[in-house]
């Protein structure tokens, strides 16, 4: 794929190139965009062709984020052609995850696993799909998982609110000897598990009474990354003063000492 770059940037230096902003309305310029807008939408319709999320065998996969090419495009400086390969590896490696993950599926149907254990499996695998769903079904952690959801599946049949921690349930699990039923049973006569589902469950008026007393339920947010800036907002910015620099001998600056003068004879 990098050897593609010269023939990508070329086509992405001429998309920016012949880029105009235009209002949706009265198809008037728009002068007061940033310009780093026109890099993401060459982006944007180089990673729509170059970064497909849907093919004809394979389930369809998230496709890349507006947060994702922005990420893209400020680690490549700019370089819209550079960030649209990253993107285009980034979502290879998404639509390779899920192709494992399908192949999982069709030995079980609740059968999965984590994002990364496959990530890591396609590694080790070269990106051969079928060798790294074969490693995952030898994989003790993956079978751990689905135990657990078996467990959490048997417990919702007697406390539909129930939620005990994942170390809760491994616990059981070993007292039970993998167990399945019997490991959803100590838990349903758990009291801890019994007090928490408890507390979960709630009414919406319960709810909604609750927030209008203004006890609980105060939600607070922070705006840490305000997006794209123009040119044109206003901006103080403080320019810090100089530090004196001390004036130092020049002498002291000599990394070797001076070289005696050579003594004449008398």
């Amino acid at each position: 794929a990098r050897e593609a770059l010269p023939s990508l940037s070329h086509i992405a230096a001429w998309m920016a190139e012949r880029a105009i902003v235009q209002h949706e309305e009265t198809g008037e310029l728009a002068l007061d965009v940033d310009p780093g807008l026109v890099d993401l939408k060459v982006l944007e319709a180089l990673a729509g062709f170059w970064a497909p999320w849907a093919y004809d065998d394979d389930p369809t996969t998230p496709g890349p984020t507006l947060h994702e090419l922005r990420l893209a495009l400020d680690d490549a400086c700019g370089d819209a052609a550079e960030a649209a390969l990253s993107v285009a590896g980034s979502q290879a490696r998404r639509n390779e995850v899920a192709r494992v993950r399908r192949m999982l599926r069709d030995q079980g149907e609740r059968l999965t696993a984590k994002y990364h254990l496959v990530d890591a499996a396609l590694d080790a695998a070269d990106g051969d799909a079928k060798q790294a769903a074969e490693a995952l079904l030898s994989n003790p952690e993956i079978a751990k998982q689905l135990e657990k959801l078996k467990v959490r599946e048997e417990l919702f049949k007697t406390i539909p609110m129930a939620h005990p921690t994942s170390r809760e349930v491994e616990r059981v699990l070993a007292a039970a000897d993998g167990d399945v039923e019997e490991a959803a049973k100590m838990l349903a006569e758990d009291p801890v598990v019994q007090e928490k589902a408890e507390e979960v469950y709630a009414t919406w008026s319960e709810t909604l009474q609750a927030v209008a007393a203004g006890e609980e339920n105060t939600f607070s947010f922070e705006i840490l990354d305000t997006g794209w800036t123009n040119l044109d907002a206003p901006a103080e910015v403080k320019v810090p003063e100089a530090p004196d620099v001390p004036e130092v001998n020049p002498q002291i600056r000599e990394f070797f000492p001076p070289a005696p003068k050579p003594l004449c004879p008398a």
